[in-house]
């Protein structure tokens, strides 16, 4: 009997999870990629991911107040375009050089770089408590840009970072 009862609440248990994950996979938006047949489908599609990662680095920027002409920015701006180049070099008719796929290889290239971009400035707001790690929010100054940067270690402070000998 006991067996039998055991038995009979791992089954339901299953059940329920697998209904719960069905449940989610039917409510789950389809991607713009799942309907995309077509080569020129999936160009868009890849446009679209370019469009929304651009919006959130912007976004991300703007909460980090760095605006468009920050060093940094410009900088890896560079670093995004030359890694692009370096990826697809300039040809007078890029897709005559790298066939039909090249807008939509080109468009998911710069958001995997946007997007990696995005990640290592969400670190720059996430990392309390790292006395050392890049931007901290500041809550005066309103007008002016909402983070201000960390001041490296100084020469007091490496004093305390160098292994003690013993």
């Amino acid at each position: 009997m006991r067996r039998t009862a055991k038995w009979s609440v791992s089954l339901t248990f299953m059940l329920f999870a697998m209904n719960v994950s069905a449940q989610a996979q039917q409510k789950k938006r389809p991607s713009c990629w799942d309907a995309a047949t077509t080569q020129s489908a999936m160009t868009q599609c890849a446009d679209l991911e370019l469009k929304t990662s651009q919006q959130k680095l912007d976004s991300m920027l703007r909460k980090l107040g760095i605006d468009s002409e920050n060093p940094a920015q410009k900088a890896w701006e560079a670093y995004r375009d030359a890694q692009l180049e370096a990826i697809y070099p300039a040809r007078n008719d890029p897709t005559a050089e790298y066939g039909s796929v090249f807008p939509m290889c080109w468009a998911i290239l710069k958001s995997i770089l946007i997007n990696d971009r995005i990640k290592d400035l969400s670190g720059l707001t996430t990392s309390e408590g790292d006395v050392c790690w890049g931007l901290k929010a500041t809550s005066r100054n309103q007008g002016k840009p909402k983070s201000t940067p960390v001041k490296h270690c100084v020469s007091t402070g490496r004093a305390a970072l160098k292994p003690s000998s013993r």
